[in-house]
């Protein structure tokens, strides 16, 4: 299996917030396995803190015995218009291997007695893409204290990375704590190549008090992207006042998905809404899709801006599967121009029949006038992880009188070539088997490597002579071709 999800936590038991480091009650796991150390592992955290007085939290991972990655801060400052912050936060490492490894979500009090929502479910998921399919490209911290630029600016620049092609999936993932000032707001975008994400989600942060601190955590999803090197930016621009970051640890990050995994869905929007007073689907974040059946990962990411308001708006959030709300309840709410707040949501849900399901951004207003931002770009992604079959096992002879474990699998391999028969790298590799039914199973996807060309397809299941590759690379013109439906993979 090329991905799985390790830890998935989704409760609204009871938590007040100490006033030290301590993990968040049932936010930990021990004694989980990851396959390899070029594994790449995502921690996704959302929690709603209890609309009350003056109280503020922050936030942190904690792997192994040491933090890791953003600190982030939610607060409350009011219960008649529940005002109260959620908080999300998104991660990637690699570097883990075995079968010890543990993890945890932390907090502390920054002030007052932060506790959380028990008539809300908090969501703790932690997701392995397993060696091979996937790597973090841009993995950068920092923790000193800057300001907003007056005009938009880079408060993140990766420099030249290698992309591999047009068949990879990236996922841009931002994390900025911000300082604990007066009334002051900041809105962030993702570029590419320096040019802003046209389709990619812009969200706002702010602070009204001292101790009443938010945070950003943003995620945009995209694919297309040529085989070459590209930049890729995390840009802020100030809104009211002159906001600054926290110095404490703020994240950018790329991941980039080779292998076993679809984006299926990529919804956007900018146009002005009203939050309805039951339960709805966010307009033009709704989609449906076949999927591939109950053991592939639906990784469901959203991000959504709150217009300012005058008047206290509050909005309930929600993902939602077949209409049906999952992942964690958060609030978004906003009273001025300084003080409007986005909304990052993420959720993977697995065990879906082999059927058309539908994926959707939810909401439901509370109190208020609540309306999405038309300055702003909404988002809903939904990334399908597909699962290749396990490699059969088998007994062999050791030669000592007694028999071996060992796993039998095979394997197809290749080299990309132009009609000139030149080496033409970074195709999109696609494997079939006809079935000899008129039918045909899809079997694997791998992208030959940019310099060489070569391709492999690991772990086939039998050597059956039924198999077939189809190419394909976008380009000036396309590319395209497929081989013999005869191929036999041979003997890894």
């Amino acid at each position: 299996m090329p991905s799985e999800i390790l830890t998935e936590v989704r409760n609204q038991n009871s938590a007040t917030c100490p006033g030290s480091w301590a993990n968040i009650a049932d936010f930990s796991a021990t004694g989980k396995t990851v396959a390899g150390t070029d594994s790449v592992v995502l921690f996704f955290f959302s929690l709603q803190l209890d609309p009350a007085g003056d109280n503020c939290a922050e936030f942190r991972f904690y792997v192994n015995g040491s933090p890791v990655g953003p600190i982030c801060t939610a607060f409350s400052d009011s219960s008649s218009n529940q005002e109260a912050n959620s908080v999300t936060m998104v991660y990637a490492m690699d570097g883990l291997s075995g079968s010890s490894n543990s993890w945890s979500v932390q907090w502390q009090d920054v002030q007052g007695a932060p506790v959380h929502d028990t008539t809300r479910y908090r969501t703790f998921q932690v997701i392995e893409i397993k060696g091979g399919d996937a790597e973090i490209i841009v993995d950068m911290e920092a923790s000193n204290q800057t300001g907003d630029p007056g005009s938009w600016a880079d408060l993140f620049t990766s420099g030249s990375v290698s992309v591999a092609g047009t068949g990879s999936i990236l996922m841009m993932i931002a994390n900025v704590p911000y300082n604990m000032e007066a009334d002051e707001a900041t809105q962030f975008r993702f570029a590419v190549d320096t040019t802003p994400e046209a389709n990619g989600p812009e969200a706002c942060t702010f602070t009204d008090e001292s101790n009443g601190g938010n945070s950003l955590s943003m995620v945009h999803v995209l694919d297309g992207l040529a085989a070459s090197t590209h930049t890729f930016h995390l840009q802020w621009e100030a809104l009211t006042g002159a906001g600054q970051t926290r110095n404490v640890n703020r994240t950018f990050q790329v991941v980039e998905i080779t292998a076993n995994a679809t984006l299926q869905l990529e919804l956007y929007a900018t146009d002005q809404q009203s939050a309805p007073g039951s339960y709805g689907n966010v307009p033009s974040l709704s989609s449906s899709f076949t999927v591939d059946g109950t053991d592939a990962i639906h990784l469901i990411l959203a991000n959504i801006q709150n217009a300012p308001d005058s008047g206290d708006s509050t909005c309930n959030f929600n993902i939602g599967v077949d209409g049906t709300n999952v992942g964690a309840d958060l609030i978004s709410f906003s009273d001025s121009a300084a003080l409007q707040q986005r909304m990052c949501m993420a959720w993977a849900e697995t065990g879906l029949s082999n059927a058309s399901h539908s994926f959707q951004a939810r909401w439901q207003a509370i109190a208020g006038g609540a309306v999405t931002d038309s300055s702003m770009t909404r988002t809903l992604y939904v990334i399908e992880f597909t699962q290749v079959a396990a490699i059969p096992k088998g007994f062999a002879d050791s030669g000592s009188g007694t028999d071996v474990f060992v796993r039998i699998g095979y394997e197809l391999e290749g080299v990309t070539y132009d009609k000139d028969e030149v080496i033409l790298g970074s195709v999109d590799c696609y494997l079939w088997k006809d079935n000899q039914d008129d039918t045909i199973t899809f079997v694997d996807h791998v992208v030959s490597n940019a310099v060489t060309g070569a391709y492999t397809f690991p772990a086939i299941v039998d050597n059956d002579s039924q198999y077939f590759v189809v190419f394909i690379k976008d380009d000036t013109p396309h590319v395209f071709d497929v081989t013999d439906h005869v191929l036999t993979p041979e003997a890894e």
